[in-house]
């Protein structure tokens, strides 16, 4: 075959050899998955949508199924997040070994209800400072800026206010916001033990004995346990005294009495008279737990005695003295008027041994009440609290229930309490409370009222001439923008 015939032929076969078109490249194994998302800082009350896609070794996409998973919350499998927590949260997308992470930071959202911190308990006498947080749907907190306390119904501040707790015993706390509120009892403590207190002006007849009970106190003279500072050691500069702290007086003078637990002390004196020495002691008549301010009691001396027998004496006005209020004598009598309320103690002087006595003072009657803000200034947007005082005629200061109202026909929200009120202006308006109480020892009506104007809040908008405004060429526009609060 020559060839012309094998070209023939060969184009022959060509014409049976079917048509097929060049194969496309397909992508490769999987080698990498990367996640995309619009942001990664989220309220725990909103969701967030995430992305993941599977790219092979040269950056070609590679179909696939992706597994999401959360250190915290839920992810559905098209990658939308659900969050729960407040905190950093680790959000995982894996196909076929291969993975990639972003991590998300979740806050606490709109508060649901308040929780007041009760982790510590407060000391007696001493600050403390309350604080409350604002839990959203999922449990989250977050500091409660605007929150209103009470405690026991009296108005002690807003935000996180210092509270002194004036004794020991339990308080109901209260926390308001908005229509939310808590309360909580509290226990008010005493601090660490500092140190021993004697009492003061121990007197004893020669040959007899007396079971010494100093009280262990803390930093502020809050009285506890005297079993909190450990074991005791007892001495004395005459005389003896038991482990147990029994005191046997001895000769007469006035001797150094001390006590020692751990790095706890305490010393005080304690007087031996002859045995047939007179013993003295104070009375208040009428005898109450506690003295109004303002009131006259009688003040006497009781003298005891060798053979125990007890009676009042006069005694002159000279030898008293008070720590608080006054004293006039009347007759033989010793009359005493308190005055600021608190506790005191008061000494009588009897051939030269010495009593004392130390008593409490409360207020008196009201001579007049007033409405008293808790901010100097009233600005839209801030809530602010009224409280209803009473003053007494030595000028102490309580406060007291009354009927509150507002008067004024303005925009502002309140809410009225039987002692104080909140209320949060809105307009710059003048604002105006009114308060009543009957007090019914004395059967006089007190009346008081407040009145305030608001002022603008923050700066929340700067308002510029509309939009389109035409100006001729040969004129100008005057800017005069209007600056003004979230309520306009």
């Amino acid at each position: 075959m020559n060839s012309k015939q094998s070209a023939f032929f060969l184009c022959i076969l060509l014409m049976f050899v079917p048509l097929t078109s060049l194969p496309v490249a397909a992508a490769g194994p999987a080698a990498q998955v990367v996640i995309t998302t619009p942001s990664t800082s989220i309220s725990s009350d909103g969701v967030l949508q995430l992305d993941a896609t599977i790219y092979d070794a040269l950056n070609n996409v590679v179909e696939g199924e992706i597994i999401w998973s959360s250190s915290n919350g839920t992810v559905e499998d098209g990658g939308l997040f659900f969050p729960w927590s407040a905190g950093q949260v680790t959000i995982r997308a894996e196909h076929a070994g291969f993975n990639d992470t972003v991590v998300v930071s979740v806050e606490a959202g709109w508060g649901q209800s308040i929780e007041i911190d009760t982790t510590d308990s407060p000391n007696a006498k001493q600050p403390f400072q309350l604080q409350a947080n604002l839990l959203d749907s999922h449990g989250n907190p977050r500091t409660g800026q605007g929150v209103v306390w009470s405690v026991d119904g009296e108005y002690v501040g807003q935000g996180q206010p210092f509270w002194t707790p004036p004794n020991l015993g339990l308080y109901e706390v209260v926390a308001r916001f908005d229509q939310m509120e808590q309360q909580v009892t509290m226990e008010a403590i005493a601090g660490d033990p500092f140190e021993f207190i004697f009492e003061e002006n121990i007197v004893i007849r020669s040959g007899f004995g007396v079971m010494l009970s100093p009280a262990l106190v803390d930093s502020f003279g809050q009285e506890m346990n005297d079993t909190l500072a450990g074991a005791k050691v007892w001495t004395a500069e005459n005389g003896s005294i038991t482990t147990q702290g029994y005191f046997f007086a001895s000769a007469p003078g006035v001797w150094n009495i001390s006590i020692r637990a751990g790095s706890v002390y305490g010393n005080g004196t304690i007087r031996v008279i002859p045995a047939d020495a007179a013993i003295v002691s104070i009375q208040i008549l009428p005898e109450q737990t506690s003295y109004q301010s303002g009131e006259v009691y009688r003040l006497d001396a009781i003298r005891t005695d060798s053979s125990g027998y007890t009676s009042p004496i006069p005694v002159p006005i000279g030898n008293w003295t008070v720590g608080n209020g006054a004293v006039a004598q009347v007759g033989d009598e010793i009359h005493w008027t308190p005055g600021s309320v608190g506790s005191l103690t008061m000494e009588v002087i009897d051939s030269d041994i010495v009593a004392a006595k130390t008593v409490s003072v409360i207020h008196g009657d009201a001579v007049s009440t007033q409405l008293v803000a808790s901010l100097p200034r009233l600005s839209a947007g801030i809530q602010v609290a009224l409280v209803h005082e009473a003053t007494d005629a030595f000028g102490n200061i309580w406060q007291v229930d009354g009927n509150i109202t507002k008067i004024s026909n303005d925009q502002s929200t309140s809410e009225i309490f039987s002692s104080y009120a909140m209320f949060t202006p809105k307009l710059t308006e003048s604002i105006r409370f009114s308060a009543t109480y009957f007090d019914n020892s004395t059967g006089i009506l007190h009346q008081s009222e407040y009145q305030e104007m608001v002022e603008p809040g923050r700066l929340a908008f700067i308002i510029l001439p509309e939009t389109g405004t035409e100006v001729p060429a040969d004129s100008f526009l005057q800017f005069d923008p209007d600056f003004t609060d979230s309520y306009g």
